[in-house]
């Protein structure tokens, strides 16, 4: 994979978690299994409310057995640091808030005293996320490459793309960061029927293409009838492996009501978005989003 710059520069939010019951503490809050989770290790989970929708989705890396750093999507109305402190009731663990400590990066190479968070974000082989020592140089965040990247790469924004009433399965974020085997967890019950029973979901996101115009907020079509949304826009101009073909042109990402969904599936040559000045904007599907998130 190749960038207009090696490296691109985020500012996800951070925080630490230690203590002797850390490890307890996460365990039993959030969704992934990090009961055996190895020092210099990551993985990804999500936080969920307990009607068992998504809050929040994160790496959780083991700095050592008692000491977590989670690292999360900024700009949140209730940060990931206060909704976990919620829970923190004569436990013996502490949550300090560490954005200020570390820099992340995303880069193609292994970048000098750092600790690789992902080394295959988004799925893509060998590129990388990582965190440093932050030092007193002033980093601005590429936002642009990285809001590309991720939409190229169909990768979802938790915080805008599926707000604060969606379900992990619309996403497939139950793939890689749901544990349905360790026990309890915070609103469990939901994603675990959903998954017991192979149920449908209300809605589902699919990674989109069109060849001009952002048209994100704007309804998609099949035929005369609505059946989903853009929720994310932007042009693409990074090599999106497997999507190369689509450089150069509008990658999205949708929300489509079941429904919908088959539509979208079904009626390919006659999905569009409707413009606000009545064009109608041809859309191509390109897949289900793969469970990856933004930081």
């Amino acid at each position: 994979m190749t960038f207009k710059t090696k490296t691109i520069n985020i500012s996800p939010n951070i925080i630490l978690i230690s203590g002797e019951e850390s490890r307890k503490f996460l365990q039993a809050i959030i969704s992934a299994d990090i009961a055996t989770l190895k020092v210099g290790t990551s993985q990804t989970s999500l936080l969920l409310n307990p009607a068992g929708k998504t809050i929040y989705a994160f790496y959780v890396y083991s700095l050592n057995s008692d000491e977590f750093l989670l690292i999360s999507e900024p700009n949140r109305v209730v940060s990931l640091k206060d909704s976990l402190a919620r829970f923190l009731i004569r436990t013996k663990a502490t949550i300090e808030d560490v954005t200020d400590k570390y820099s992340a990066k995303i880069a193609d190479q292994t970048l000098e005293d750092s600790i690789i968070i992902d080394e295959n974000l988004f799925g893509q082989i060998g590129l990388m996320l990582s965190l440093s020592p932050k030092n007193q140089n002033v980093e601005v965040s590429d936002e642009h490459h990285y809001t590309n990247l991720r939409i190229s790469n169909g990768a979802v924004s938790v915080f805008k793309d599926l707000g604060d009433n969606s379900i992990a399965q619309e996403a497939g974020l139950e793939e890689k960061s749901v544990s349905f085997n360790k026990g309890c967890f915070l609103g469990q019950e939901l994603v675990c029927r959903i998954d017991s029973r192979s149920a449908s979901t209300p809605f589902t996101y699919f990674a989109l293409c069109v060849d001009k115009k952002e048209l994100e907020g704007l309804e998609v079509f099949s035929g005369n009838q609505a059946i989903g949304s853009v929720t994310s826009s932007l042009l693409s101009d990074v090599d999106m492996g497997d999507f190369e073909k689509y450089m150069g042109r509008y990658t999205a990402i949708g929300r489509f009501t079941r429904k919908g969904s088959e539509l979208l599936k079904q009626s390919k040559d006659n999905v569009y978005v409707l413009d606000p000045s009545g064009e109608k904007v041809p859309v191509v599907q390109l897949d289900k989003v793969n469970g990856n998130f933004r930081v």
